[in-house]
Order: C-alpha cells, then sequence, then structure tokens
C-alpha cells in the first residue's frame, strides 16, 4: 500500500505538477517518500559501474556513494530553503517546505537512476523539470506575497545548486581518497 501511494505520488508530481500541488494530502514523512528512489539511485549506478568493468568492490562503494550524495543533497537543501523562506514569510510552515523540496527532488532522482547507465541528457532534462515542479510548490503551497515569489524561486534555487555543487565536491573528494 505505501509504495502504491508513493509510486501515485511519483508519477502526480512528474506527469501533472499543476494538478498535484493543488491538492490537500502529501506523504506523511518526505524523507521515507524519497528513500526507494535514493535506493534505486545507488542500485543502478552499482549495476551501471559493475557493467561498464568496475569490480563489485568498486561498484558498490559508487553505489553507496550515489545513494549518499543524494541524501546529503535533500537533507541539507530543505532546511537551508527553510531558513532561506523564512526571510520572506516569517510565519513559513516547515511541513510544507519539505513537501516542495522533497518533491522536486522526484524527477531529478529519477532520471540519475536512468542516467546511471550513461545517458545523461535525461539528467538535465530532468532537471529542468525538477526546476519546474519547485516552482509549482513554492507558488502553490508556500503561499509568499506575488512580488516577492520570483526572486524567491530563482533564489531559493540558485541556493540548491550551490548546496548541490559544495556537496557534490566533498563526496568526490573523499571516494578519491578510497585505496581502490
Amino acid at each position: 500500500m505505501f509504495f502504491k501511494s508513493v509510486f501515485n505520488d511519483y508519477k502526480a508530481a512528474v506527469f501533472t505538477p499543476r494538478k498535484f500541488w493543488e491538492r490537500d494530502k502529501f506523504q506523511d514523512n518526505i524523507f521515507l517518500m524519497l528513500t526507494p528512489l535514493f535506493v534505486l539511485t545507488g542500485m543502478t549506478m552499482l549495476f551501471g559501474r559493475h557493467l561498464s568493468g568496475n569490480t563489485w568492490t568498486l561498484s558498490i562503494v559508487h553505489g553507496i556513494a550515489e545513494s549518499a550524495r543524494y541524501v546529503a543533497y535533500y537533507l541539507l537543501a530543505e532546511p537551508l530553503v527553510f531558513a532561506f523562506s523564512l526571510k520572506y514569510k516569517p510565519d513559513a510552515s516547515r511541513r510544507m517546505n519539505q513537501v516542495v523540496v522533497g518533491y522536486s527532488f522526484v524527477p531529478v532522482l529519477l532520471a540519475a537512476a536512468i542516467s546511471n547507465f550513461q545517458w545523461f541528457a535525461v539528467v538535465y532534462t530532468a532537471c529542468i523539470w525538477g526546476i519546474c515542479v519547485y516552482s509549482k510548490g513554492v507558488l502553490r503551497r508556500i503561499q509568499l506575497p506575488q512580488q516577492l515569489s520570483a526572486q524567491f524561486i530563482v533564489l531559493s534555487i540558485l541556493l540548491i545548486i550551490i548546496t548541490m555543487l559544495i556537496t557534490n565536491r566533498v563526496i568526490n573528494f573523499f571516494l578519491e581518497q578510497l585505496p581502490l
């Protein structure tokens, strides 16, 4: 039952974001909702690396690192965006912020899982679609004043991208230190 409702949420967020954000009920635990995608991304990295000729040990390390990378992206981006939203709306809802940021990661995680088999163009398209899902969510759910919403969307997306870039550099640094 849980996986069916999560899968339906994935479909709705990716294919009909406007309609998706109009509803009132979302998953209770956004991190738990994203967990199957974190695992899927790590598993596809593991198999993609192994199919390209790496040893199982190296493939497992890269699979775990890929999952950890996306978990870190979410766990760092969500509180930063929430803190940033308090500047624009002092009574902002932490729960709605988690929902908006979490569901905007769905297309990115799905594309990352596919691209681990070396289809890079899919990731860029999905990142743009993730921005669209995020923007619709901010407009419908965060409910900022009209004159501030565009500025908030652009700056918070830049904040998420910078967070991802820094996290990526840190994880890559540690991967390079491994004696594999």
